[in-house]
């Protein structure tokens, strides 16, 4: 099982991503990871090996979690369609990050601030806020989460 996360950067996907990862015993699949990982490389590239390990995972029959923003249904959809090409299609639970757009621009300049972080303009988070488009059961998702503020 892939757990897809879906939101907008500083949403809070990446910690959730930490935080279940160890209690359910599953890998984490990062776009942000493989970035930091291989430094320079190309952005189709990146996708590429997202894809790839996600089938791999599918198929040792293991779980993971896909940490990446995933705001529209055609980034959704191509996610489904590219791993389905190793092989099947694989079981996708989502879970949405609704978190307020400015909570989320506040993270990201905290983060920022970090060194070891990749820095990341704030004012993308608005122009995703405005993208992002809710996950429907439609899309092949065997299940929907909302992941809400505390």
């Amino acid at each position: 099982m892939i757990y897809m996360l879906i939101g907008i950067q500083g949403s809070g996907k990446s910690t959730f991503a930490k935080k279940y990862a160890k209690e359910w015993n599953c890998k984490i699949i990062s776009t942000d990871q493989v970035r930091s990982d291989n430094p320079g490389i190309k952005e189709e590239k990146v996708w590429e090996t997202i894809y790839k390990t996600a089938y791999e995972i599918t198929l040792k029959n293991e779980d993971a979690i896909f940490d990446a923003t995933n705001i529209t249904p055609k980034v959704r959809k191509r996610f489904f369609d590219e791993v389905e090409k190793y092989g099947e299609r694989p079981k996708v639970g989502a879970y949405y990050f609704s978190t307020d757009k400015k909570i989320c621009y506040d993270r990201v300049v905290e983060r920022n601030k970090n060194k070891n972080e990749l820095f990341l303009p704030p004012e993308v988070v608005y122009s995703y806020s405005e993208k992002l488009i809710p996950p429907t059961l439609k899309e092949g998702f065997i299940f929907i989460k909302e992941v809400k503020e505390d």
